[in-house]
């Protein structure tokens, strides 16, 4: 498979607007016979027909039972289609114009950055963040290493009942990251003693983008 990918060289983004999708990388190359195994031979031409490869995806998602898919595909710098198909959960036709939840691959960037800022001299790991949260529930125990490693003990807002409720019932709206935070503290409680426990919450990640900002002065997609 190493070298399939070496020599077809090509980039494929599938992101699912409602339920996972996926799609055989053996299937975006042409059907000329046997896959080469890491022995060595020849690796059949990658499959760049854009209705080929359209059907590939439609089947994928019509067996996943995924409502709505945006994809791409690229070869090089070259792209070869984008486009989206099916409905989003409005009802409505989905576009490539349309924004979606990158889920958890945000945390990645966010542990990266983090780890720049510290090797830049710019954020102490172990540096308490009541630094540029004074203000707020456990900040004086909490660091951004405790943040980035989910170990903070901040509740998860996600499983608060008044946000859930309020999120049900207006699934469109946007919610600022002081709301969020809020949702998690309002009580005055902490899901465990700083450092002391593991259990991911999406709040560690929301605190630790806003120490990251307060910390450089800069906006996260400035960094």
């Amino acid at each position: 498979m190493k070298n399939i990918c070496r020599a077809v060289a090509l980039t494929v983004a599938v992101l699912s607007l409602a339920g996972m999708t996926t799609c055989r990388a053996a299937s975006l190359v042409a059907d000329h016979g046997p896959l080469a195994s890491d022995g060595g031979g020849s690796v059949p031409p990658p499959n760049l027909n854009p209705d080929a490869i359209r059907k590939i995806v439609q089947d994928t998602a019509r067996k996943d039972g995924t409502k709505a898919v945006e994809f791409g595909l690229w070869q090089g710098d070259r792209e070869i289609l984008t486009t989206a198909l099916g409905q989003s959960m409005t009802v409505v036709p989905a576009t490539t114009d349309m924004h979606y939840r990158i889920g958890g691959i945000a945390e990645t960037f966010m542990s990266t950055l983090l780890l720049m800022l510290e090797e830049q001299g710019r954020i102490d790991l172990d540096q308490k963040i009541s630094r540029w949260f004074p203000k707020l529930l456990g900040a004086d125990q909490v660091t951004p290493r405790m943040l980035v490693s989910d170990t903070a003990g901040y509740i998860d807002y996600v499983f608060v009942d008044a946000f859930s409720k309020l999120q049900e019932a207006e699934p469109f709206r946007t919610f600022t990251d002081d709301e969020l935070i809020q949702y998690s503290v309002g009580g005055g409680k902490m899901q465990f003693a700083p450092g002391t426990s593991q259990k991911y919450s999406h709040t560690d990640n929301v605190i630790l983008g806003q120490v990251i900002e307060r910390a450089t002065h800069e906006t996260i997609a400035q960094l």
